[in-house]
């Protein structure tokens, strides 16, 4: 059904673009209302983000149709409908930009439309559609339409409140947020001041989501050296957090995308960092925050995610976030489950980071992060003993999301490996704790990690000898082997079976790619753990060191080539084109086809020392070879600088290599002398030592002895000690049980006495409601004879009623038959009347026919 709206619009497009008439066009705009209803209401749009044919023509033909100004105002209004339909999704909307530069088509159109004053529908439109396009998005500056639209958002949001102002603001928020030229175009403005206060007064705005934004414009560097320290200063702390978080708590998904925007800005400074943990309500905030988590919507959970991590970020606050989160009632009752106690943030976290990679790949990852930052908040604050890691929950959910298969091709794979590293890492976080550690090697499975290993070594570009960009599933694979084995050295004492895997892995010869391409890398994680394996590789026996040297060698190499092709210059695309007699004397091989050419060149530069004429053509045609000949001279003359510039950064960088190889070796020698005269010092120590040792053990005998009479006396001084205590005890605990007993007989005494007076005033009352219970009874005996001489007289009536009513049925019987006798005699008499009737008719008719 896609696939058919698809290519209808695609087909009525090509229509359109060849003949421009009525029909076609009623015929395109039908088509663009049936792929506007198939694309609005959050409706699915994996068709568009195939890297096909289909789905890139159709975005080219939509591009176009934005491009064509001249087009009727109707079909640019639903071109701009199907757009921001389409840009709703990430993965389009990055395409758009980088492929099809959606921003600068849709300011074109603005321009028009607003200049023009033609359609405001249009211009709402496109703004509205720029909001989505440019959140998160760096635009490059200056170009030829940024001055206009930042203009043109100015005096907008200076005018008076329309359905313009929320995009406006929010356009400018991104505009600001992403680009420090921009910001400095803005600080260069005359009514920079002026604008500040006109944002200043959006900020008691009743729309949550106009707050927002106008929060997160005030956070930027543009205006809050103006603005923002006014707004976050200690008087002010307490109710701009307070309005921050009912935003937050509150708003929708745009509020939300903007608070935490704002929120990352603005804890940058230290001093907002101290005022937010300081803050009374934080932990109140935090937990209704924290709730929002049971909504369905991944972009909305993927924001309060992004906003837990950036209050992780911040030490005390990750704290916080850690007692919120996991110091729960809910979460410790050991009994609880994720199906009672589904509504918990807890537990909700647990199910966001089981979600699928392929439909909520953000948020999953994001859930992962903070279960990490929060178990290695727990077991750095050593806070294990007073709250449960919850391993009965997490555990599982690690396990099954490193059993979940990986497809070679799958377009998701870079954020499948992802998520595996994650949650090994998160594996890697608990196993620091060492009851933690045994639970992870009771849950975790060999041939899940045996399967991870080999996928990687079989299917990795670096075992190809290819070195991968940043944002290939390779170079993430190559950090998920790499932590892999980390997580298994230290799951090692627990899991004896575990060394034969790790053993196997280091003496595999396409592991040794991935010690090179990562010993060559920049990362100093990477690097720390490739060094440790590195070691426990070399002291196997089978280990391919001459193999990890070539590999290193031709990464080098390779990496010099690299930075020679950067370097080299790189001549103009368009070559230059010879003039048509060039191929003439270029055919000619022999040195005799040459000669001429020589010294007809050597004429014409005579001719232009002399100043003679060079009007014949053969003369212009060796000017033309001539002026070839020297360009491409000098285009060899910039590309040998370039080697040689490059030969000599080469030169100088082995050099530096050089001294710094000498000074480390000097380094090492001295640091090995230090340690053999250490050496020696230590063994001399040792030796005396030894002799003290032997002393001081002849010392100690003499002392035990003496310790053996002095124990055997002081043993006699305790047994009589003992037997005098006991006496002594004895005689106090008959003294104390006599008390004891006095002062319990004491209490009962007064007890008895109490419940005595008790008894006389309630035998008291109890006389007292016995009388007024005998003066109602006779009250009541009195009642009940006048109700029963009432019954007798209503059974004598009654009596007379049945007999009249007897003797009245009987009448109505006698007067029935009365009834029934004359509507016999009614009925004979109309019979009769009938034919009386037809007697007279018939006379009528025989005079009648007499006359």
């Amino acid at each position: 059904m896609e696939t058919t709206a698809i290519k209808s619009v695609i087909d009525a497009c090509n229509e359109y673009k060849n003949k421009r008439n009525e029909n076609n066009l009623l015929q395109l705009q039908a088509q663009l209302d049936v792929l506007i209803s198939m694309t609005s209401g959050g409706k699915s749009l994996k068709l568009f983000k195939a890297q096909k044919l289909l789905p890139t023509t159709f975005v080219t033909c939509v591009v176009e149709l934005l491009y064509d100004l001249n087009s009727p105002m109707e079909l640019i209004s639903k071109t701009l409908s199907v757009l921001f339909n389409l840009v709703s999704d990430s993965d389009i909307c990055k395409t758009l930009q980088s492929e099809f530069d959606i921003t600068a088509s849709l300011v074109s159109v603005l321009k028009h439309y607003y200049r023009g004053g033609l359609s405001d529908k249009v211009v709402l439109q496109c703004v509205q559609t720029l909001q989505i396009v440019t959140y998160q998005y760096k635009i490059d500056f200056p170009n030829s339409f940024i001055v206009d639209i930042v203009e043109f958002l100015v005096t907008n949001i200076q005018e008076e409140e329309s359905k313009m102002t929320l995009p406006c603001l929010s356009l400018i928020a991104n505009l600001c947020r992403n680009s420090i030229a921009i910001q400095t175009h803005l600080k260069a403005m005359n009514n920079l001041m002026v604008i500040a206060k006109t944002l200043m007064t959006y900020i008691g705005h009743p729309n949550l989501t106009i707050v927002a934004v106008t929060l997160s414009i005030l956070a930027t560097p543009v205006f809050y050296k103006y603005v923002g320290e006014k707004l976050f200063s200690k008087g002010n702390n307490e109710e701009t957090f307070r309005l921050i978080f009912n935003v937050l708590i509150h708003g929708d998904l745009a509020t939300k995308r903007y608070v935490v925007d704002m929120f990352v800005d603005v804890l940058k400074d230290e001093h907002i960092q101290q005022a937010l943990i300081t803050y009374d309500k934080f932990g109140k905030c935090l937990g209704e925050t924290l709730m929002l988590l049971n909504c369905t919507d991944s972009q909305m959970t993927e924001k309060v995610l992004e906003l837990v991590l950036v209050f992780c970020g911040v030490p005390y606050l990750r704290n916080r976030v850690c007692q919120v989160l996991m110091f729960n009632q809910i979460v410790q009752n050991q009994g609880c489950t994720l199906k009672n106690a589904s509504e918990q943030p807890f537990f909700k976290l647990v199910q966001w980071a089981c979600q699928p990679i392929s439909t909520n790949g953000q948020v999953s990852l994001k859930a992962v992060d903070v279960l990490r930052e929060m178990n290695e908040e727990m077991i750095d604050s050593g806070s294990t003993v007073e709250v449960s890691l919850r391993l009965d929950a997490t555990l599982p959910m690690a396990t099954e999301l490193l059993t979940c298969q990986v497809v070679a091709d799958s377009p998701t794979l870079n954020l499948h490996c992802l998520k595996m590293k994650k949650v090994v890492d998160f594996l890697r976080t608990l196993c620091t704790d060492e009851f933690a550690r045994k639970h992870v090697a009771q849950c975790l499975d060999l041939q899940v990690i045996s399967g991870i290993l080999e996928f990687q070594l079989h299917h990795n570009k670096v075992t190809k000898g290819q070195r991968p960009k940043q944002s290939d599933w390779s170079d993430t694979g190559v950090d998920l082997v790499f932590h892999t084995l980390d997580l298994m050295y230290q799951l090692r004492n627990d899991m004896p079976a575990i060394n034969q895997l790790i053993a196997k892995v280091l003496q595999n010869a396409l592991f040794v790619p991935f010690l090179a391409y990562t010993l060559t890398s920049s990362t100093r994680e990477r690097i720390h753990i490739c060094l440790e394996l590195l070691g426990i590789s070399i002291s196997l026996t089978d280990f391919p060191i001459t193999l990890l040297g070539e590999n290193i060698t031709a990464i080098n190499s390779l990496k010099q080539s690299e930075e020679l092709d950067g370097l080299r210059y790189k001549p103009c695309d368009k070559p230059l084109s010879p003039p048509p007699i060039y191929s003439v004397y270029q055919g000619s091989g022999d040195q005799q086809g040459r000669q001429p050419c020589h010294s007809q060149v050597d004429s014409l530069i005579e001719k232009m020392k002399t100043g003679m004429d060079l009007k014949d053509t053969r003369a212009s045609d060796m000017m033309a070879i001539y002026e070839h000949k020297v360009a491409s001279l000098q285009t060899q003359k910039r590309d040998l600088q370039d080697l040689l510039e490059a030969k000599e950064f080469a030169l100088t960088q082995a050099d530096r290599l050089l001294t710094r190889y000498k000074s480390r070796n000097a380094q090492s020698e001295a640091e090995a002398h230090d340690l053999r005269l250490l050496l020696q010092q230590s063994e001399n120590r040792i030796e005396n030592y030894l002799d003290e040792k032997k002393q001081s053990m002849q010392d100690k005998k003499q002392l035990e002895e003496k310790y053996r009479e002095k124990q055997s006396r002081l043993q006699e001084m305790e047994t009589r000690l003992q037997s005098v205590g006991n006496e002594l005890n004895t005689e106090r605990d008959e003294h104390s049980n006599l008390r004891d007993v006095h002062e319990i007989l004491k209490k009962h005494a007064d007890d008895l006495q109490g419940q005595l007076e008790n008894a006389k005033l309630r035998i008291k009352e109890l006389e007292d409601d016995y009388s007024s219970l005998e003066k109602e009874r006779d009250d009541q005996e009195m009642a009940i004879d006048q109700l029963c001489q009432e019954i007798s007289k209503s059974t004598k009536s009654n009596k007379d009623f049945k007999q009249q009513v007897t003797a009245l049925e009987a009448k109505i019987k006698t007067l029935k038959k009365v009834i029934a006798e004359k509507e016999a005699d009614v009925v004979n008499l109309t019979t009769e009347l009938q034919k009386h009737d037809e007697i007279q008719n018939m006379i009528h008719k025989l005079t009648g026919a007499k006359k």
